[in-house]
């Protein structure tokens, strides 16, 4: 039963809805940064709902920079070594969204 109910339209217009509002989350919450040439590596730019039928039904997925020139918003949020060695501590933006959307 639960096989047929994941794989009607329902289903999928609620997986996307959950999707976007995570997105929307992320965006929100991620930092600003100086992007006076180009927003083609803004986070907001980088972030975007999807969502796949699975063999269990439809899922919704947040893909975080699919672009692979940028990588910073993963960088900002866990956290990285510069190139002289010194650690820059991360903001767990994308995490807090996570844990504050949680069902359970």
């Amino acid at each position: 039963m639960t096989y047929e109910v994941q794989n009607g339209i329902r289903y999928k217009a609620l997986a996307e809805s959950y999707a976007k509002k995570l997105a929307a989350g992320i965006i929100r919450q991620a930092p600003l940064g100086p992007h006076r040439y180009t927003a083609e590596y803004a986070i907001k730019n980088n972030v975007k709902p999807y969502v796949s039928k699975t063999e269990k039904g439809w899922t919704g997925f947040v893909i975080i920079e699919q672009n692979p020139k940028a990588r910073h918003a993963i960088l900002q949020d866990q956290g990285f070594r510069d190139p002289a060695g010194r650690r820059h501590q991360g903001l767990f933006f994308i995490k807090k969204v996570l844990e504050r959307e949680r069902m359970e």
